[in-house]
């Protein structure tokens, strides 16, 4: 479902209309638990697709999982990336360095 929205804005001197734009969330990849510590301090995600099913090395593909300490300044993780199980397993070692880490997964 798109949802379309626009921007009226107002003063003294009139009023000035965006045009529309769409707005379409997809529903996010499902985590199987939440992240586990490794040995090492490390952090390992597990997630599946968006219904639950399993993933297949095809349908990970599409997929890109970032990090960030910020929340603005998001990086690509591309190492320890694989299928375990039907699920996709990400493995983070530099996390164990730092005191905070935020995830997001964007499927392209």
């Amino acid at each position: 479902m798109v949802s379309v929205y626009h921007i009226s804005v107002s003063n003294s001197a009139g009023v000035a209309l965006s045009s529309n734009a769409g707005l379409r969330v997809f529903v996010p990849q499902q985590f199987t638990g939440p992240p586990a510590r490794l040995g090492d301090g490390s952090f390992r995600l597990l997630f599946r697709d968006v219904d639950g099913s399993l993933m297949t090395t095809n349908g990970a593909t599409n997929l890109v999982v970032e990090a960030t300490t910020n929340l603005t300044s998001w990086l690509a993780l591309t190492n320890g990336f694989k299928i375990n199980n039907g699920s996709v397993q990400v493995d983070d070692p530099d996390s164990a360095s730092l005191p905070r880490r935020f995830y997001r997964i964007i499927e392209r």
